[in-house]
Formats: C-alpha cells, sequence, structure tokens
C-alpha cells in the first residue's frame, strides 16, 4: 500500500456540471512535462534529495536544492511536484519506498484497471508535474534532469537504457535521522546549531566530495542553508526569485484580476482553515485581522470598538475565538514584530489611501473618517467551500465591506476562461482544474499591497520578500 496521506481532492465545479448535464464537451489535455531533460553523459557529478509534504514544502526543498547546485557546480536530478494527496516525511528508506511506488510512470495500468489492485488504492487522488511546467528553471542557471524513477536500479542502469549510468562508488548519501537533523553552515559547524537542527555539516567539506552523486534524504527547511557571504547570499535570493510561478494559466487571469482589484493596490489574507490549522481557525483569523488593521495603520481603540459590534451580534464569533458564547470580550492580540517583514515592507512604496476596485462593493463603505481604510478592496485566498458561512472569517465579512474571493462573479469569470472546459492532466488524466485555481488565488493573493498569512507560513514570508517585489518591479 501506499504510504501516502489522504486530502481532499474535489472536481471542480464547472467539470462536474458538464458531467450531470451528459455534456460531449471534452476538457483540454495539458502536458505537464514538456521538457524532458534525460542523462547525456557518463562524466556528469549530480545532485539529489527525497521530496515530501505538500507544496510549500517541496517548493523549498527545491530552492536550496538548486542553491546547493550552484554552490557545488553540480546538475540536479530533478523530482516532479506531487499534488494532491501527500508523501509525509519519513526515514531511509521508507521513503525512497513510498516514492519509488508513488509515481504515475509505473501506475499507468491502473487508469484503466476496472479492479481495484492494491497498488491503485487512491490513484485519481494524486498526481505529478515537472517543477518546469510551473516555474521558469532555465532563469536558475542550474543544469538539470528529470528524475521520475525513484528506484535504486534507475541510479545504475546505463545510459542507453534510460538510467543515470553510475558505478558502484559513484553514489554518496548524506542520511537524515530526523526531518531537520542535518544544516548545512558556510563557517565553521557549531557545537550547539541553530534550532531545530542537530547537527550542522561543511559546506567545503561537502564540496570536497567527488563522487558523481551527492543524494540527500532531505533538502526542507528554509534555515537549512546558513550562508555568510554576500555572493553566496545572492546566489541564494536569485534562485529563489527565480522559482516563482511562472505558467501563463496562472499568471494570466492573476494578473488580470489583480488589476481589476485596484490599481493602487488592495490587500490580501490566505486563510488556512483546514488541516492542522482547523482547530485554531477562529483565533488565527482573529490575529490576521488585527495584524492587516494595524498595517493599514487604523488604532488599535478602533479596532477594538469595531470587533466589540461583530462580538455583540455573532455568538458563531464568540464561540470559535473563546469556546464561549455567552463569555466576556477577549483581549485583543499583541502586535507581533518581525524585522524581516518590516523590512520587507518598508522597501515597497507607501500606498495611496484612495484605492477604490473597479469591482462594486458587495456591501455599504465605511463613513467614518477612522474607518476609512476598512473600505480597501481585500481579496481572500481560502481552503473553505463556503467562506462568507464560515465562523472563523466573520470578522472579516462584516467589516471590510470591498471582499473578494475567486468565486465573486467578476473574478470566477476570469478564472472559467483559463479553466475553458477544465484541464486534464495528459500524464494520468488528473483533473489539475483544482490545483490551477489554488495557484491563481496564491498568485493573486501575492501580488496585492499588504499579504497577510495564517502564522506566518513559508509560502507567506516568500510571497511577501520575493513574489510581491517582483510584481510591483
Amino acid at each position: 500500500m501506499l504510504l501516502l496521506r489522504r486530502g481532499l481532492h474535489t472536481a471542480h465545479p464547472a467539470l462536474q456540471d458538464k458531467a450531470i448535464l451528459g455534456s460531449t464537451v471534452k476538457p483540454d489535455i495539458i502536458d505537464t512535462n514538456p521538457r524532458h531533460h534525460h542523462p547525456i553523459s557518463s562524466e556528469v557529478k549530480y545532485l539529489a534529495y527525497y521530496p515530501h509534504g505538500g507544496f510549500h514544502t517541496q517548493r523549498v526543498a527545491l530552492e536550496n536544492a538548486l542553491t546547493l547546485c550552484r554552490l557545488l557546480d553540480r546538475t540536479l536530478l530533478l523530482p516532479p511536484l506531487w499534488i494532491g494527496r501527500q508523501i509525509p516525511w519519513q526515514t531511509q528508506p521508507t521513503l525512497q519506498h513510498a516514492l519509488a511506488n508513488a509515481t504515475k510512470m509505473t501506475l499507468g495500468h491502473c487508469s484503466h484497471s476496472h479492479e481495484t489492485l492494491p497498488e491503485c488504492e487512491g490513484h485519481d487522488e494524486w498526481s505529478q508535474v515537472s517543477w518546469s511546467w510551473l516555474v521558469d528553471l532555465d532563469m536558475t542557471d542550474v543544469d538539470w534532469v528529470d528524475r521520475w524513477d525513484f528506484q535504486d536500479e534507475w541510479l545504475y542502469r546505463s545510459l542507453n537504457d534510460g538510467g543515470l549510468g553510475l558505478g558502484s562508488s559513484d553514489l554518496y548519501t548524506i542520511h537524515q535521522d530526523t526531518e531537520f537533523h542535518d544544516q548545512i553552515t558556510e563557517s565553521e559547524p557549531e557545537r550547539h546549531p541553530h534550532r531545530p537542527y542537530v547537527e550542522q555539516l561543511s559546506l567545503g567539506d561537502i564540496r570536497d566530495l567527488s563522487n558523481r552523486l551527492l543524494h540527500f534524504d532531505t533538502l526542507f527547511g528554509t534555515n537549512r542553508l546558513l550562508l555568510n557571504t554576500d555572493h553566496t547570499r545572492w546566489i541564494r535570493n536569485e534562485i529563489r526569485s527565480s522559482v516563482v510561478i511562472s505558467n501563463g494559466l496562472i499568471l494570466g487571469p492573476a494578473k488580470k484580476i489583480a488589476q481589476l482589484l485596484s490599481d493602487s493596490g488592495y490587500l490580501a489574507l490566505d486563510a488556512r482553515l483546514d488541516g492542522k490549522f482547523k482547530s485554531a481557525a477562529g483565533v488565527n483569523m482573529r490575529a490576521a485581522w488585527w495584524e492587516l488593521g494595524r498595517r493599514q495603520g487604523i488604532d488599535d481603540m478602533d479596532l477594538e470598538q469595531s470587533e466589540r459590534e461583530v462580538w455583540s451580534r455573532s455568538p458563531a464569533w464568540r464561540v470559535i475565538v473563546s469556546g464561549n458564547s455567552y463569555g466576556p470580550y477577549v483581549t485583543p492580540p499583541e502586535q507581533a514584530v518581525d524585522q524581516v517583514m518590516l523590512d520587507a515592507r518598508g522597501r515597497r512604496p507607501q500606498q495611496s489611501h484612495d484605492m477604490s476596485s473597479t469591482i462594486p462593493c458587495p456591501r455599504l463603505l465605511h463613513s467614518r473618517s477612522t474607518l476609512l481604510p476598512l473600505n480597501t478592496p481585500l481579496f481572500i485566498s481560502h481552503s473553505t467551500s463556503d467562506p462568507q458561512s464560515h465562523a472563523a472569517l466573520r470578522l472579516f465579512y462584516s467589516t471590510y465591506p470591498c471582499l473578494f474571493t475567486l468565486d465573486t462573479p467578476q473574478i470566477r469569470s476570469i478564472v472559467n476562461q483559463s479553466l475553458k472546459q477544465g484541464l486534464v492532466n495528459g500524464l494520468d488524466g488528473y483533473d489539475m482544474s483544482g490545483w490551477v485555481e489554488k495557484w491563481i488565488g496564491w498568485e493573486i493573493a501575492a501580488r496585492s499591497r499588504e499579504l497577510v498569512v495564517t502564522n506566518e507560513t513559508a509560502w507567506g514570508k516568500w510571497a511577501e520578500e520575493m513574489v510581491q517585489p517582483i510584481a510591483k518591479g
């Protein structure tokens, strides 16, 4: 049985409607591995790692791998991006076994089988795409070859037979006992490394390894590489700014919608409401609301008065925040200080107070002078089927009259033009529409003037430090 974590995957509503109506319109089939890079030499030195986790975990690992390839002058064995069900972190060889058995390249028969085979369980709940389909890897200045096969046999198979052509002594593996075991440092390793890492490895020692393949168990971790020279930091920043979404199916509608929301800037919230964030959704969204209002320069007294009004008339909001529908008002959250975020915001131009949307606002605008900033257009990227009825978002819907989501009619029209009849992965017939929508939502949020994310996730920091400056030129 595949060692995959089950996740929710629902067909796009437009596809469901067509199926119900018996329409003969066929969805667009897209090539998610448009550039095939195969090994062509027995002299090349490679770097590889085992991917795991969700989209952003895999993205961070890719950034670290590309950076190491630049610093070590190695070619990357590029894994595909797993979408849908996740492969959780496990120690090697369990993780390798999961990856080797979770590839559509060896499970092609599952799409045509009418019987339930053990290896095909959950086959339609996940898929793979090449990173080169989503981002422009040429901008990284790193050579790479495809690695869709995680069996050890592929590493030693001859070049003529489609393998890597390694010899018995060509592989050097850096094993990880935990997900955050080794941190790679440019300076001398410290006796007590930065948490959560257990040990430090010297980049110089790694560079001295002559083996043709240097294989890491994992490269996830935003602080995995501890670099301290201007040149190496510049390389890492260049890699990070290169690994941004460049696919026109996603960027096209995201740019149109960003322009539609406001010419002079809009706000955005990336609301994580499911999975590990579900139990704390109310507390997280309340903290996000206060963070957004404070960034807009609204006085705490005015924010508290606005929240108290929602508190007094919404028992569902009181329960999800405090666990008690009759309890007293909860003290506002303290204002967090993140110097990295403050520096990133300080580099952006100041916003204008006149930020009207070309989309009609669903509710009456505030007329009180101290609350005028709440009239700023707000886009919410979310993970719930009915955000307007979700108690954790009640505070936003009650105080921001110009609140929009992907389901706002004018925005939905643009998204549907990109999705057309639906998008199907040519590799396995997997419906890509839901993921393309998710990426469009993230890209819209990342292009905002101010972005607040749940618990300062790695994606949020990356979006604010990298995507926003790039989008704003």
